[in-house]
């Protein structure tokens, strides 16, 4: 009897070790970094300046004219990024429609929605 209450109470105090042990050292190999708190006028700032380069919509089309914001940019905290949707257009039209992502890190990603119809020329 005094063994399995040996047994228990060491295997609940083994367990109760390991939990706070892995709370404590955590952050050691578990670092994501946050950006969640950057002001919204940085981020549109750095954002602007990735997509403003002369000829970065040019795999697109070549003679585009430029860009449009569709949203205001929104914080995703799991992922840790800041995203914003564009619309590149083409004499006053919509050619194409991007999903830009800002990473923490400083990264840029984009993707271009297959699923967009481009406007007909008027």
């Amino acid at each position: 009897m005094l063994k399995c209450i040996a047994i228990g109470f060491g295997t609940f105090v083994a367990i109760i070790f390991i939990i706070v042990g892995a709370l404590f050292f955590k952050p050691l190999w578990y670092t994501v970094p946050q950006c969640g708190d950057t002001p919204i006028e940085t981020v549109r700032a750095d954002i602007l300046s990735v997509v403003s380069r002369p000829g970065f919509f040019k795999y697109i089309d070549a003679e585009y004219d430029g860009f449009e914001p569709v949203e205001d940019i929104g914080y995703t905290d799991p992922a840790t990024l800041w995203s914003q949707t564009f619309y590149v257009t083409k004499s006053g039209r919509k050619i194409a429609r991007i999903f830009g992502m800002l990473i923490c890190d400083g990264s840029f990603e984009m993707s271009v929605d297959q699923t967009f119809i481009p406007e007909p020329p008027k």
